[in-house]
């Protein structure tokens, strides 16, 4: 079943992100909202005289237009023309206007009046950041180029960001002299700004100029006077280009520079351990700690990951015993230590810390939450709860702690203690007079972890009559909403998803699981427009394999393809620049296999699982795969077998496993494990689409209807095919 099985596809994006373009230019990303408040007067050039009439009458007019906007955009829309017609002049009710029609999607009259907004006043910048950012999506780069170099004239001092969209842009068509032209004008008009500094070095490293790169570099260094940023980013830019020599340079100046900067010394330490030179790291830490007094409960933390990150565990615990001389009751080193101990197996050396810890102070919420978590990794489950009862006992206003207690009702089947417990945490949440429900985000995706789809809406409903503002309230819809789509209840998500895409904008999940609501649902426009969205805040080339299905489903087969390549594209880069990575091997295989490519995504699924042959997500989805092609079936059963033995609780798993069987026509076998499937939960359409096949193999033709109309209701849009087989076979669908 690769419906529920591609869960992992959407929610591992470990290996993706770094490095791919988005949608809109690099150098616009960042770029503010303009500020929708009330504007004062002088912000649209008319001069009021405080005793006309007229005057008065018409900012009148105006504040009314602004306070109707977002209920009722017409009425608003035709006073700012009315106004328009008195004054003519007035740039800044162009700007409304295109404010309105950015909104309504009026994108040709919405660039009309921005530039008329600019023409009426060169210096008006909302309408410059507006009409490049549409210039940058649509990617008209030749009009954005145009645009910023009239930003650059008219906007002066503040113009720096057009200067760099200009480098940018030319560098990303080839025209590197032009993009140094435009970065050395930046540098000359702004000379204590680092970034056309640091954009002038990379072109020249890039186009093999060493020497004139670090020429520029020291100029740069003189003119800022040694900018913090412009001493980090050349710092990375000699990184990615392996010269570690000019890279550790960067690095003792900035420990030099910053000294009371905690994580240039980290770099500096972990410079000298990767060159070989442990007695020099240990002289820095020392001299480090002169500077970084108040800093140790973030400093020793990240020094311990250092040293074992580099192998050297012994001289990790020396480090710690230095800084227990140093100050020998330090609750930071002490905890560092535990946490160190705990990622190294050594439970019994984290918990004597702990318990250390807890000597000095007895209501410590990490000794004694580290001590309860150590029996949990151990499955230890009577004293995890002990311990996790002894911390809510000393905190029971802690959310860790309160958490750590439920954690352990839920493992030791406490129903009724797991029940108290969460109800506890919940009214935790909505106490006093400003409720904070963000802890029940955490909450949500525990249960979305442990399958407990009911739990996830029932804490998101709760949590939203506490939740202050749009962003949150839209996460918890978009988990409310998620957890319907993963139990195939699609109307339903695309409902919640609508809102939470609304409500949280920024949030790209919502926007591309909405659009994979609305292609199963057969609404291939609507899903274009979601897809489309979240591919603007996310450059994810899964979500744009989605985007090209949906496409397809709206006839547009051309730019789908386009899609399709590129994504693919992405997909295999991402892959061969980590060949030791399954999980990159796997979503290119799963990307393949989405796309209907079935005898590439073959091959890459066999190379996934030779890179770890323990993938069960790879041995399911291959097996599953061939199956659904009635290919390879033995060597599809070996491989389905084995992901049992890995993952002997899933339902996904099971539902191969019967369908490999129905296949072979080993139907009774089927069923079992179908029957299984339905089970191990949560209700998917196609479980039950395959248990009805397999009750009609086995000549009962009432089950088959059963089954059939129960993967109707879970599935009513898309069904078309499965409210077929019901009426040929002399049912009534259950959804009409």
């Amino acid at each position: 079943m690769l419906a529920q099985r591609a869960i992992a596809w959407w929610r591992g994006a470990a290996v993706f992100g770094a490095g791919l373009l988005v949608a809109v230019p690099f150098c616009l990303r960042g770029w503010a909202e303009p500020d929708w408040r009330r504007p004062s007067l002088d912000e649209f050039e008319v001069r009021v005289d405080e005793g006309a009439a007229e005057e008065a009458a018409f900012h009148k007019r105006f504040y009314r237009a602004t306070r109707i906007e977002g209920t009722d955009a017409a009425a608003a829309r035709q006073i700012y023309l009315e106004l328009l017609a008195e004054r003519p002049e007035t740039a800044y009710l162009y700007y409304k206007l295109a404010y309105l029609d950015r909104r309504e999607q009026r994108l040709g009259d919405c660039v009309e009046n921005f530039k008329k907004a600019i023409e009426h006043d060169p210096k008006l910048r909302a309408a410059y950041d507006d009409l490049a950012r549409i210039y940058g999506f649509w990617r008209r780069d030749d009009e954005l180029i145009e645009l910023c170099e009239q930003a650059v004239e008219h906007l002066k001092p503040d113009n720096i960001k057009y200067y760099l969209a200009i480098g940018e842009l030319h560098n990303r068509y080839g025209r590197t002299n032009k993009a140094a032209e435009v970065y050395r004008r930046a540098s000359d008009e702004h000379p204590v700004l680092y970034q056309p500094w640091l954009k002038l070095v990379e072109l020249q490293l890039d186009a093999g100029q060493n020497e004139n790169a670090y020429q520029t570099y020291r100029e740069a260094l003189e003119a800022t006077g040694g900018h913090r940023a412009l001493l980090i980013g050349v710092r990375e830019l000699y990184f990615e280009r392996g010269d570690d020599a000019r890279a550790f340079e960067l690095t003792k100046l900035l420990v030099e520079r910053f000294p009371a900067k905690a994580g240039f010394w980290c770099d500096y330490i972990a410079a000298l351990l990767v060159r070989g030179k442990p007695e020099s790291a240990r002289t820095a830490f020392t001299k480090s700690c002169a500077y970084l007094r108040g800093q140790q409960e973030q400093y020793l933390p990240r020094i311990v990951r250092l040293y074992v990150a580099y192998g050297d565990a012994a001289e990790a615990i020396a480090v710690f015993q230095q800084a227990l001389e140093w100050e020998p009751e330090s609750r930071e080193a002490l905890v560092a230590l535990a946490i160190f101990y705990q990622q190294q197996g050594e439970a019994e050396k984290a918990r004597a810390l702990s318990h250390r810890l807890l000597e000095l102070d007895p209501t410590s919420e990490f000794g004694l939450l580290s001590i309860a978590e150590g029996y949990e990794r151990q499955g230890d489950l009577e004293a995890f709860g002990q311990w996790a009862r002894r911390a809510v006992e000393a905190r029971p206003d802690s959310f860790a702690a309160q958490f750590a207690l439920l954690r352990y009702a839920d493992a030791a089947g406490n129903s009724d203690e797991a029940r108290d417990t969460l109800d506890e945490i919940l009214d935790q949440m909505l106490r006093g007079d400003e409720p904070d429900p963000s802890p029940a985000l955490r909450l949500c995706s525990y249960y979305l972890d442990r399958g407990n789809y009911d739990q996830v809406r029932h804490i998101a409903g709760v949590a939203l009559g506490a939740a202050d503002g749009p962003p949150l309230v839209g996460r918890f819809y978009f988990v409310s909403g998620f957890a319907d789509y993963l139990e195939d209840r699609v109307p339903d998500a695309a409902r919640k998803l609508a809102v939470a895409a609304r409500q949280a904008p920024e949030l790209g999940e919502a926007h591309f699981h909405l659009g994979r609501c609305r292609v199963r649902l057969g609404r291939a426009d609507l899903a274009v427009e979601s897809l489309e969205r979240a591919l603007v805040r996310s450059s994810d080339p899964r979500w744009q394999i989605e985007l090209g299905l949906a496409l397809e489903l709206a006839g547009r087969d051309g730019e789908a393809q386009e899609q399709f390549d590129e994504a693919i594209d992405a997909l295999e880069h991402a892959a061969d620049a980590a060949p030791t990575s399954a999980a990159a091997r796997l979503a290119l295989a799963v990307g393949l296999n989405r796309i209907g490519r079935d005898d590439a995504a073959a091959r890459e699924f066999q190379r996934a699982i030779e890179l770890d042959p323990d993938s069960a997500t790879a041995l399911n989805d291959l097996g599953y795969m061939w199956a659904e092609a009635g290919q390879n079936l033995d060597q599809a059963l070996k491989l389905i077998e084995r992901a049992v033995e890995l993952e002997p609780d899933s339902s996904a798993v099971a539902d191969s496993l019967g369908w490999v069987y129905f296949q072979q026509g080993r139907y009774e076998e089927a069923l079992r494990q179908l029957e299984r499937a339905v089970d191990l939960g949560p209700p998917v359409a196609e479980i039950f689409d395959h248990l009805g096949d397999a009750h009609l193999k086995l000549g009962d033709t009432a089950k088959a209807i059963e089954g059939w109309n129960k993967a109707l209701e879970l599935y009513p849009e898309g069904a078309a095919a499965i409210r077929q087989k019901i009426v040929e076979h002399g049912g009534t669908p259950s959804v009409d």
